[in-house]
């Protein structure tokens, strides 16, 4: 895996981690807080490595912690 791949996949994690800890908070301040700067490219790479938008992966969160 090259190094570019792995700082990509790092940054999705973080906002994976954030979309999840932080449902209320704005997407382009999940962005921000990942390393981009703005969330049109954070879509981008959240759909290729995680297999959906960061919106659907909040929602689906949401949904798994309120079936808690």
């Amino acid at each position: 895996m090259s190094p570019v791949t792995t700082a990509l996949q790092r940054c999705v994690q973080t906002a994976s981690d954030l979309l999840t800890r932080f449902p209320r908070l704005p997407l382009s301040e999940i962005a921000r807080r990942s390393g981009y700067m703005g969330s049109g490219l954070l879509r981008i790479h959240f759909l290729r490595y995680v297999g959906m938008t960061p919106t659907q992966f909040r929602q689906l969160a949401r949904a798994e912690l309120g079936a808690e």
